[in-house]
């Protein structure tokens, strides 16, 4: 409850993880590539779209729904998503759109974002942001890099509020791979992650990942069928219930 409450006060802290394939890799950009991961890096996500459903720290009051979807055109992709959380007399939604150009091991990624909130009694309020990202992937490393900031219009200081987020990924082998990085938040303070994503059959993988602010663990698994993902994942958290996530993604060939 305390979470809705500072929810409701317009803070526009970001809205929790929705996606199984984020909930499961901590945030981590890099480790699933599912395309509901452009909404942590513009350069993230590979070809598709993706949708699913989370109910926050067990709360049947709230209901968290998702739909991302990345299209790529020869080295070029677009992307786009919208994440809602509401209950009865509150909706907080984040809306994003943006690009990314690939040149050699590279990949430039610039967004738009923007999370409107609704409260019964209070009236709507918006945020603007702008979202930028570069990913270096040679081999089997994967490097992202991906800064957001508030946008310029109508504040005294231009692009305050900045938040930045890096993961690093290492293949270690076609069923194994490792993640570590950290993200910090409009106050610059740092949580760290780290993941990993391995294959237990052709058709099934487990993801587990580690977070340091609040400490909490996310654990799922993705079931592969043909072009499809289905994932299903938890993650605790140190004082409220386990957050739980069911989602699909049909990948684009």
């Amino acid at each position: 409850m305390l979470y809705l409450c500072s929810l409701s006060l317009f803070a526009f802290e970001p809205l929790p993880p929705c996606n199984p394939f984020v909930i499961a890799s901590g945030a981590l950009s890099n480790l699933t590539d599912d395309p509901s991961s452009a909404q942590l890096n513009p350069v993230s996500g590979e070809g598709g779209i993706t949708t699913s459903v989370s109910y926050p720290y067990s709360m049947q009051q709230l209901s968290q729904v998702e739909i991302a979807s990345v299209v790529n055109y020869q080295l070029n992709s677009m992307y786009a998503s919208w994440q809602t959380l509401s209950n009865n007399d509150y909706n907080r939604q984040d809306i994003r759109l943006g690009f990314r150009l690939s040149y050699l091991y590279f990949r430039f990624g610039l967004g738009y974002k923007v999370m409107i909130d609704e409260m019964e009694g209070y009236g709507t309020e918006n945020d603007d942001r702008l979202t930028a990202g570069i990913r270096f992937k040679h081999k089997k490393t994967t490097l992202d890099i991906g800064s957001e900031h508030a946008m310029p219009f109508g504040r005294d200081n231009s692009f305050e509020d900045g938040e930045f987020n890096l993961s690093l990924r290492q293949d270690l082998d076609p069923n194994l791979a490792v993640a570590a990085g950290f993200n910090t938040d409009s106050e610059q303070r740092f949580n760290y992650k780290v993941g990993t994503i391995f294959g237990l059959h052709p058709n099934l993988k487990a993801v587990a990942s580690w977070e340091s602010r609040p400490g909490r663990f996310g654990l799922g698994a993705i079931f592969k069928l043909k072009w499809f993902n289905l994932a299903y994942a938890v993650q605790t958290h140190p004082d409220l219930d386990w957050t739980h996530s069911i989602g699909i993604s049909a990948l684009f060939p």
